[in-house]
């Protein structure tokens, strides 16, 4: 049991998609214990810098996910735009991954 075990309220479904030869393959990881929240970034473009509301995901540090993977919150599948694990000043190992979706 890590020490943000306690705030992961919430359920997700990690799907693992594979591509072999243009054929996609899909496996879910469902029921997985997580805190899912909103939160608003800049993103700049030709037209100028616009704020997009985005999904973060906070994940015990040794969950089974990748950047290739989706999230299914809500039975709404996004895809993974980025994976953070923070660390502690103390300590050289992550408490948690931060997954941020599209």
């Amino acid at each position: 049991m890590s020490r943000i075990s306690k705030y992961l309220t919430h359920r997700v479904t990690i799907v693992k998609v594979t591509l072999a030869r243009g054929d996609r393959t899909e496996k879910e990881i469902s029921n997985v214990p997580a805190f899912v929240t909103s939160v608003r970034t800049a993103t700049k473009d030709i037209s100028g810098t616009h704020f997009v509301d985005r999904t973060l995901v906070f994940l015990e540090h040794d969950a089974d996910v990748t950047e290739q993977d989706e999230i299914k919150v809500s039975d709404v599948a996004s895809p993974i735009a980025e994976i953070r694990a923070p660390r502690s000043p103390r300590s050289s190992t992550a408490s948690h991954l931060e997954v941020l979706l599209e």
